[in-house]
């Protein structure tokens, strides 16, 4: 199990990369810099108020996993809507090969 402070670390890089993906969601009304400021916030009072160690870091290590897999599916569905938005575009062209 990583210590600590490598959670933290990779809390952070997982953090800052969800934010910087916030203006390309493809829904502008699901103000997600927001959600992601409030989810972390909230995580880190909690983990904060445990006093064990060892269940404190394997609870940031589950945290960051969920934050991690949160950024993949952002990812996708990014990916999803600039696919859709080309395909609007352009049109289907897989006739033309």
């Amino acid at each position: 199990m990583p210590g600590v402070n490598l959670l933290r670390n990779r809390a952070r890089k997982v953090y800052k990369e969800l934010i910087n993906l916030s203006p390309h969601h493809p829904d502008p009304n699901y103000q997600l810099a927001r959600k992601t400021r409030e989810c972390f916030r909230s995580t880190m009072s909690r983990l904060e108020s445990l006093q064990d160690q060892q269940t404190k870091e394997d609870e940031l290590a589950r945290a960051v996993a969920k934050a991690q897999w949160i950024r993949k599916e952002v990812e996708a569905l990014i990916f999803l809507a600039r696919y859709r938005e080309l395909k609007r575009r352009y049109g289907d062209t897989r006739h033309l090969e």
